[in-house]
């Protein structure tokens, strides 16, 4: 009976097995039987190997946000859905049939970038282009690409391939260069089956529900970079300067009210009431003298009124309201 435990070391025991604090010898695999490994592990997360890698994806989706509004004239989404970690081979199935393809190169990085368009994204981009409203051919996934949509499915990727380079900017100074655009997917191979691709899933909306492109990068490509993609913190500041650019151009288009005060008086209201026809209010300003010129009601500018081509005018002589203050 002096083996037996009691129920409170029962409980203690049980509370130290969960806890950690009491060691459990795992149960060893029986001969022949099969156990699950994934070999990546925790590798498929591109953040935990490359955390400014996630700084790079941000500025793009903001960038391609503005750049691809601009192309199509509409007002569209895109989002980052993912990034992982995956064999090439893996990411092959993952490509809808019917694709456009895409391959650019990014010097001084080695290797080439993948770009995959789903045929139900590209029939939109090309029939917005062309002016439409994105309406899609019948028989979609057994239709293959002219050579007029190709053409412009090529103005797409150049705007992504300029948007990625612009991204990388913060990290390092990369050169783009589309190398060529392809229908079929046994012609854009960028590293062998067996090698890793760090695989950046985006969501584009154009008003018809979102479609996925992916961007694929060799694993061995980034590898250069890593004491750059180390760090967490953005370089850049997170600004956005697609969104600081569209702000400037609105703020020099905007229009604003520009008035210049002659002068200023205070009268009692008994000969404001007095007031007819041909008296003359005197002020304190001369005809020669800085006048305040008023931008939305600030005084900003000092000019001397005048006449020119026959309107009045003001010429301006100063910045700032000092000289009237």
């Amino acid at each position: 009976m002096g083996d037996t435990l009691s129920q409170d070391e029962v409980d203690a025991l049980l509370r130290g097995i969960s806890t950690g604090d009491v060691p459990v010898e795992e149960e060893k695999p029986r001969r022949g039987e099969i156990r699950e490994c994934d070999l990546l592990g925790d590798e498929r997360s591109a953040g935990r190997r490359f955390p400014g890698l996630e700084l790079v994806h941000e500025r793009l989706v903001r960038s391609l946000r503005g750049s691809l509004s601009q192309l199509l004239s509409i007002s569209l989404q895109v989002e980052q859905r993912g990034v992982e970690i995956v064999r090439y081979s893996s990411l092959r199935t993952r490509c809808e049939s019917g694709s456009a393809f895409a391959l650019c190169s990014l010097a001084p990085m080695r290797g080439q970038i993948l770009f995959s368009i789903p045929p139900l994204l590209a029939f939109q981009l090309v029939d917005r282009i062309f002016g439409g409203s994105g309406r899609l051919p019948p028989q979609l996934e057994a239709r293959d690409y002219s050579a007029s949509e190709l053409w412009v499915l090529r103005r797409v990727y150049e705007t992504l391939v300029r948007e990625i380079a612009g991204a990388w900017a913060p990290v390092a100074e990369l050169e783009p260069a589309l190398l060529r655009v392809e229908s079929n997917p046994n012609l854009v191979t960028i590293c062998p089956p067996e090698d890793s691709v760090v695989v950046l899933e985006l969501s584009v909306d154009l008003g018809q529900g979102g479609c996925r492109i992916l961007v694929a990068t060799p694993f061995g490509s980034l590898e250069p970079f890593r004491a750059q993609l180390a760090q967490t913190h953005p370089d850049d500041g997170g600004v956005d300067r697609a969104w600081n650019d569209a702000l400037a151009r609105a703020v020099r288009a905007s229009q604003v009210e520009v008035a210049v005060e002659l002068g200023r008086k205070v009268l009692p209201t008994s000969d404001v009431l007095e007031l007819k026809v041909g008296d003359v209010l005197r002020f304190d300003s001369r005809t020669d003298g800085t006048l305040p010129v008023f931008v939305e009601g600030r005084a900003l500018l000092g000019g001397v009124a005048g006449r020119s081509r026959g309107q009045n005018a003001v010429r301006i002589v100063s910045f700032g309201s000092e000289v009237w203050e």
